[in-house]
């Protein structure tokens, strides 16, 4: 089954499952909700639902931007990987990028370890050697103390030398060809600022699926789609997706520069925001006039043994 089947047939269920509930008896409301709130909660509903199904449509006619095909039109690339406390964890996401189909010598590597207290930084130093010999071009941060995840990215973001930059979380992993993948739409679209890349889990099937380590990696991947993937193929037709999420995103340098230094400097109430860099960057970019869209032939995975660790 093609991608557009399965996006098809699953849209199906969506709405199919929409208008199921649509047709189920609720209990009677409280009286503050009948009359006249009543008609404005019913005229909310049947706005949610339209609106609904137009995203799950749009969701289906979603295509991906195809990559190019040959490499000398690729552009070079900085990845940046912020770490905390990572330990061994990190080496899957440094080595997902050595065996990526991207041409090794478009590519740098930044990893800036946050203050860990563990064995992080012996594990990226490690699997440093590695990437060296083959070509990328690598380069190591190492904050003393704990700043915080924006200060990571600020750090790493204000050093890339690549015309595009990459950002990757340290407990994710790309498949061979996303690189090649996320960098299209910036390639193809000069008015596009970013890219929002896909995301699922990983070896989802490698375990029985009525165990409890298959179920909760499973409804993890469902929610990925159900508010993430879903309404960003949905958003990315208007080139207006307000999330770009920190596990797989892709900038254009000269649409995302301006605000790096300004990612330490936003508060909210007076107290100094410590996330949603991820939403905060999509917008500053869309106010400058930059599309933002999603693609889907790009897959970030999370490492499934990390679950293993972790449960």
């Amino acid at each position: 089954m093609t991608d557009s089947q399965l996006r098809l047939l699953f849209g199906i269920l969506n709405i199919f499952g929409l208008l199921l509930l649509s047709f189920i008896p609720w209990p009677s409301p409280p009286p503050i909700f009948i009359g006249l709130p009543a008609i404005i909660l019913q005229l909310i509903a049947v706005f949610y639902k339209i609106e609904y199904v137009h995203m799950v449509w749009r969701w289906i006619r979603y295509e991906p931007v195809q990559p190019p095909s040959k490499d000398d039109k690729l552009p070079f690339i900085s990845i940046v990987i912020p770490v905390y406390n990572e330990s061994e964890f990190v080496k899957n996401s440094i080595k997902s990028i050595e065996l990526s189909d991207y041409p090794k010598d478009r590519i740098e590597l930044i990893v800036i370890d946050d203050g860990s207290t563990d064995d992080t930084w012996e594990h990226v130093n490690k699997a440093a050697g590695s990437v060296s010999i083959c070509g990328i071009t690598l380069r190591l941060l190492q904050h003393a103390v704990n700043m915080g995840k924006r200060k990571a990215i600020q750090s790493g973001f204000a050093t890339a030398l690549g015309s595009i930059i990459i950002s990757l979380d340290s407990d994710s992993v790309v498949e061979k060809g996303a690189l090649r993948n996320i960098v299209s739409p910036l390639m193809r679209d000069p008015s596009i600022g970013a890219v929002a890349g896909h995301l699922a889990v990983l070896n989802i099937s490698s375990h029985s699926i009525f165990s409890l380590r298959s179920l909760l990696p499973r409804l993890l991947d469902i929610v990925f789609d159900h508010i993430g993937n879903l309404p960003r193929s949905a958003l990315s037709a208007e080139g207006f997706v307000t999330i770009l999420p920190g596990a797989f995103s892709a900038f254009r340098a000269d649409a995302v520069q301006s605000h790096i230094d300004r990612l330490c400097a936003s508060t909210f109430l007076g107290s100094p925001l410590k996330h949603g860099e991820d939403m905060e960057l999509a917008y500053r970019i869309l106010c400058d006039g930059w599309r933002t869209v999603y693609q889907n032939g790009n897959v970030q995975t999370i490492p499934f043994s990390a679950w293993d660790i972790r449960l």
